[in-house]
């Protein structure tokens, strides 16, 4: 009886020795918690964010989503144009998909007209853009300048160099003040033996610009 009772004190005093053990262990390798300053960062977003962790360190500023700007279409206004080819003279142009070939004179001065057929019941109207071809051994660009509204005494040009087609070219703007709203614009290239005379034909439209623009010389 006496052997089990100190069997028994010696299992008590093993696991107590044991527990103190883990204990002094457990103290030993834990680390002591520290207690964080009470200081701010601010973020670039103006948000702010305090320290954290064992070591104190400021916590990471909140990630902003940078929304992409949107990316502006290009809308190309002339995708639906129709193109004129000119082998003889070499060029080609592009003219609304609403409009036709009116006319075309095979000799020299060539003219060809472009408009809308339905209108060619309108008293005067015989297109609404021209493309003349000269023969420069009979025409001159400054004789052809002159002839720009020569019907008024009054009448005032303008001039600008500006290129086409990779082309030195003069365009002209011809007005006359006592006649308002009347506005003739032209744009003259040269090239070989010719002199090719873009012309608006005194009427007011929009699409000049685009019109005279996309000529092109094809040889």
């Amino acid at each position: 009886m006496k052997k089990y009772i100190i069997a028994l004190v010696l299992v008590i005093v093993a696991g107590v020795g044991s527990y103190s053990c883990y204990i002094l262990w457990k103290a030993f390798t834990t680390p002591a918690q520290v207690a964080c300053t009470a200081e701010a960062k601010i973020c670039p977003d103006g948000s702010a964010v305090g320290r954290q962790g064992p070591g104190c360190e400021f916590a990471p500023c909140p990630t902003s989503v940078v929304s992409a700007e949107p990316v502006a279409q290009v809308v190309d206004e002339m995708a639906d144009w129709k193109t004129y080819r000119n082998e003889k003279f070499g060029f080609e142009i592009k003219y609304p998909a609403d409009w036709q070939v009116l006319l075309t004179f095979s000799d020299l001065p060539e003219r060809i007209a472009f408009g809308q057929i339905r209108n060619t019941h309108l008293n005067g109207y015989d297109g609404e853009h021209f493309v003349f071809v000269y023969d420069k051994s009979s025409s001159n660009i400054e004789g052809l300048i002159k002839d720009m509204g020569k019907q008024f005494s009054d009448r005032q040009e303008q001039k600008e160099k500006i290129t086409i087609d990779g082309n030195n070219a003069l365009k002209v703007r011809v007005t006359s003040p006592s006649n308002y709203g009347w506005v003739y614009k032209a744009v003259i290239v040269e090239k070989g033996d010719y002199i090719y005379f873009i012309s608006n034909g005194a009427v007011q439209k929009d699409s000049f610009d685009k019109f005279y623009n996309s000529f092109k010389f094809t040889k």
